[in-house]
């Protein structure tokens, strides 16, 4: 393309400079020379602009179809963190339950204290390594779909941040909980003491609200990925690339 340019730029230039040819002729074979050359501009540039298109058109392809496995992923990492979280919060309510005549019940019995001090819950890590990657590079103004794009960047920016924030303040309520038991056991204190100490059932009563604010967060979350996920189907069904 480049030389066919240059070519057609060369009988430009000998035509203006051909002493022959009257005026009128001359000019009308410059302007179709021209219109040659500017047609030749703009073909080039429209395939070029086709193939750069279909270059990043299969680019956002691949990363909705990695992006739907991790979210995916985040959907049964959120259902088994609701699970865990649910089971603790039962152990709370029996806990704030507890009376002097259910502790003795429990001391005459030798059962254990029914709030687990060592529950782990799972609070896995977004698999967020693919959008991450994606974005930073800037390649999100690639996505046509301007919904999807909304809800990607929503679940991302916003959502994912408040769910960690959500889910780091129910665990420091739940260590507190976790240390009062621990520290006063530890030092001889009965189990009733403990359990019906006023501040100990002000931090559990605290931690069943943050804890229920986390399920609350991990149900919204995967509402949201089922959102993307449908409108990841759809849009992958329009690639033809």
């Amino acid at each position: 393309m480049f030389h066919e340019i240059i070519k057609h730029s060369r009988k430009i230039k000998d035509k203006l400079e051909e002493p022959k040819t009257s005026s009128s002729e001359r000019w009308k074979e410059i302007i179709t020379e021209l219109l040659i050359i500017i047609f030749a501009v703009s073909l080039s540039t429209w395939f070029h602009d086709l193939n750069e298109h279909r270059s990043h058109q299969k680019e956002v392809k691949e990363f909705l179809t990695d992006l739907k496995d991790d979210l995916n992923k985040d959907i049964m990492g959120l259902k088994g963190q609701n699970d865990a979280t649910n089971k603790l919060i039962n152990q709370f309510k029996f806990t704030r339950s507890l009376n002097k005549s259910s502790i003795d019940s429990l001391d005459q019995s030798k059962t254990k204290f029914p709030l687990n001090t060592d529950f782990r819950l799972f609070f896995g890590e977004e698999n967020s390594g693919n959008y991450e990657s994606f974005e930073s590079s800037g390649k999100t103004v690639f996505i046509e779909n301007k919904k999807l794009k909304k809800l990607i960047l929503s679940y991302y920016k916003h959502h994912i941040p408040a769910t960690e924030k959500a889910g780091e303040t129910f665990m420091n309520t739940f260590v507190k909980v976790g240390d009062f038991i621990t520290k006063n056991i530890t030092v001889g204190k009965s189990r009733g003491s403990v359990f019906l100490d006023s501040s100990f059932q002000t931090d559990v009563e605290i931690s069943i609200k943050h804890a229920n604010e986390n399920i609350k967060m991990g149900n919204i979350g995967i509402q949201k990925i089922q959102e993307i996920t449908t409108e990841i189907d759809q849009e992958l069904r329009n690639y033809n690339y």
